[in-house]
C-alpha cells in the first residue's frame, strides 16, 4: 500500500531550501559502467535508501505457475552501500519456496525492479554504489535513486568506466594536486569529510592550490566539459 503522505514530505524535503532530509534524483546507468554517490548521513531516524525502474519486457510469460523459477527481470540493478569496510545490500524475500521465511538482506536483489536499503542510527559516510549484472538491453536503464534520513549532505558523485579512472598526484599532499586532465581551467570543488564546501576554484595548469586547507581527508569533484562527472578523495598533510 502506497503511503501518499510519507510521499508528499519526501518530495517537500526534498525542494525545500533548508531541509537536508531527502535527495530524489532520476538517473541513467550505462552499460558497465558504475554510478556511485557518497554522502553522510546522521541523526535517529533510519537512513532508508532505495532505487527503482521500469525494466523492459521479459522475452518470458508466466502462464498461471505459482512460484516459477523462471527469472523475468530483464535488466537487473544493483544497490549496496559501504561504510568503514562493512557493506549493506537491499531486503529480498524468499519467493514462494519459503514463503513464510523472514526476508533477507545478506547480498544482492536479483528478482525485483525495486531494491531498499535500511540502516537505523546511521552517522558518517556511506558511498551508494549501482551496478548491473550481464548486459543491459537497450545499451542503458534509466532508475531512480531515493534517500531519507534524518540528516543528508552529498559528498560526491560519479558515473565511471572501469578505465575512466581519475589519475592525479601526490596523495598525501602538502601544497599542490596535480590532475591528469587533456582540458584545461577546469572548475572543482572540495569538500571535507561532513561534506561542507571548502574551496571552490579552477585549475592552474592542471593544478589544484591546496595550501589553505586544514590537514585531514578530502573529496575533489569536477565535471568535464563533455559533463562527465568525476570524483576523487585525498589526504592533506
Amino acid at each position: 500500500m502506497v503511503n501518499a503522505e510519507k510521499a508528499a514530505i519526501v518530495i517537500r524535503d526534498k525542494n525545500s531550501v533548508t531541509s537536508t532530509k531527502s535527495i530524489i534524483d532520476e538517473l541513467s546507468l550505462n552499460n558497465g559502467a558504475t554510478y556511485t554517490k557518497t554522502i553522510t548521513a546522521s541523526g535517529t531516524t533510519p537512513l532508508k535508501i532505495s532505487i527503482s525502474w521500469t525494466d523492459p519486457q521479459s522475452p518470458f510469460s508466466n502462464s498461471g505457475t505459482v512460484g516459477p523459477t523462471t527469472k523475468y527481470l530483464v535488466n537487473d540493478l544493483d544497490i549496496k552501500i559501504t561504510k568503514d569496510g562493512i557493506t549493506y545490500y537491499p531486503w529480498k524475500m524468499q519467493g514462494m519456496s519459503a514463503p513464510f521465511d523472514t526476508a533477507t538482506n545478506t547480498g544482492t536483489n536479483d528478482s525485483d525492479n525495486f531494491e531498499r536499503i535500511d540502516i537505523n542510527n546511521p552517522s558518517g559516510t556511506y558511498t551508494i554504489t549501482v551496478t548491473h549484472k550481464g548486459t543491459l538491453s537497450g545499451g542503458s536503464q534509466n532508475f531512480s535513486l531515493i534517500a531519507t534520513a534524518g540528516s543528508l549532505s552529498i559528498l560526491s558523485v560519479g558515473e565511471t568506466q572501469q578505465k575512466e579512472v581519475t589519475q592525479f598526484y601526490p596523495n598525501p599532499a602538502k601544497d599542490y594536486i596535480y590532475i591528469n586532465e587533456i582540458e584545461s581551467n577546469l572548475k572543482v570543488t572540495v569538500y571535507d569529510v561532513s561534506g561542507k564546501m571548502v574551496l571552490n576554484t579552477s585549475l592552474t595548469d592542471n593544478r589544484l592550490d591546496v595550501n589553505s586547507l586544514e590537514k585531514g581527508n578530502y573529496v575533489v569533484s569536477y565535471s568535464s566539459k563533455k559533463g562527465m562527472k568525476k570524483s576523487f578523495k585525498f589526504i592533506k598533510e
